[in-house]
């Protein structure tokens, strides 16, 4: 009898210990090595496969910027939720995903089915948001905001972002013209230069003699026209002025949005960060 009872005080002790551990780990922030505590932790008190252990899993994962196996635990823990508390929970968590794979209008519809419209996550989604998608209007920046937020978000709010899709327009009518509103003055005066090269020799092209390099003297007449390199004017057109055309488009989107992206880091990180923090500060009241 007294054997008995001292294996279920250790083993007590050691569910004890397990549990004070992980919980350690979380205060830490050391979350890769709760991972493990938990696990364990689970394992000794018969917590595996329950919705509330693949939930805590996935937060653990979530904040160890272990994206990919968070995403697998919770969609294990989504089938088999049954309360709500749980729900609310894996709401949560699967905003905090959404956050951090940038799908963030997603981030704010999880969030919206449980927290109220006043609730500091939930407008620091909303408002980081409004950042990104920036418009060229009056933004009223939320009180709440830590100071270094505040100042950046101030700056932030006075420049203006770039528009891809202009960027792009502008590359279809003249190439390089893009790159010129994106910023980006090398890229610009290689595209235009190669545009206007390639272009030039398909005028070229058109008007030399199809038996000789000399220049015919242009007159708009059906005869005139009939006598045209048509094979070497559609070569070099579709080859080349077509192609960096393109090339110039799509590079013209391209520096266009690290332009922004550029900004975002800049000015963005501390609220990113500031957002990434609540999150995990609610989810912490779960896993405690």
């Amino acid at each position: 009898m007294k054997k008995l009872l001292i294996v279920i005080i250790l083993f007590s002790l050691l569910i004890i210990h397990s549990e004070e551990l992980y919980q350690k780990f979380l205060n830490e922030g050391d979350y890769y090595r709760a991972v493990g505590a938990y696990k364990e932790y689970a394992f000794k008190n018969n917590l595996v496969d329950s919705s509330s252990y693949y939930l805590n899993i996935a937060a653990i994962y979530a904040m160890s910027d272990f994206i990919n196996i968070a995403d697998e635990m919770y969609m294990k823990a989504s089938y088999e939720v049954n309360t709500k508390e749980d729900l609310k929970y894996a709401s949560l968590i699967n905003s905090y995903l959404l956050f951090r794979n940038a799908y963030y209008d997603n981030a704010i519809m999880e969030l919206k089915a449980f927290m109220p419209e006043s609730d500091t996550l939930l407008g620091s989604l909303e408002f980081i948001t409004e950042m990104i998608n920036k418009e060229d209007k009056i933004y009223f920046i939320p009180e709440f905001l830590p100071d270094s937020v505040l100042q950046d978000l101030e700056k932030y709010i006075t420049i203006s972002l770039k528009d891809p899709q202009f960027a792009i327009i502008w590359s279809n009518f003249i190439p390089g013209l893009g790159e010129l509103y994106a910023g980006n003055y090398v890229h610009a005066i290689r595209d235009f230069s190669i545009n206007t090269i390639v272009t030039g020799l398909t005028v070229y092209a058109l008007l030399k003699n199809r038996r000789d390099f000399s220049l015919d003297p242009f007159h708009l007449t059906w005869d005139y026209f009939k006598t045209r390199d048509w094979v070497l004017v559609y070569f070099l057109y579709a080859t080349f002025v077509t192609r960096f055309k393109n090339g110039s488009m799509i590079n013209s989107e391209k520096v266009t949005l690290d332009y922004n992206e550029k900004l975002y880091k800049e000015y963005l990180t501390r609220f990113y960060n500031y957002i990434d923090n609540l999150f995990k500060k609610r989810i912490m009241t779960f896993l405690l």
